[in-house]
């Protein structure tokens, strides 16, 4: 799992070509997005997200039920595409804020992935499906 506070931590993903640059976008436009709603006037260089609002990247071999804990704070799951990328893109409640986690589809072994398809169903609205 590759945890994103600062600008200087994307910087790092870039420089080592971990995600796709794609997905590597979005995650820079949602940080961006965190810093303009909450900076308080710090400078974007300086801007550091607090841990419980640090944005997550999931990896092949992460415990993702573990890392998501207790499913009741899951407060969505999207699944994105962007240029034939699929991703998943969770909203986890941790206080009064929501941290986003990403992780590309397909990596996990068979029970996380299940278990994200599952999530994916219920916020997409078949509430009936079983969790």
């Amino acid at each position: 799992m590759k945890m994103i506070q600062t600008l200087y931590d994307l910087e790092g993903l870039k420089r080592t070509q971990v995600i796709p640059i794609e997905m590597l976008k979005q995650i820079e436009q949602d940080f961006l997005h965190v810093y303009e709603s909450e900076n308080d006037n710090v400078y974007l260089m300086d801007f550091r997200l607090p841990f419980h609002q640090a944005l997550l990247l999931l990896e092949q071999g992460d415990e993702v039920q573990g890392i998501l804990g207790d499913p009741l704070e899951i407060e969505y799951v999207e699944k994105e595409s962007l240029e034939g990328l699929d991703y998943y893109r969770i909203g986890k409640r941790e206080d009064h804020d929501i941290q986003l986690i990403y992780s590309l589809v397909g990596i996990h072994d068979k029970d996380s992935e299940q278990f994200l398809k599952e999530y994916l169903l219920w916020s997409e609205g078949g509430r009936g499906t079983y969790i």
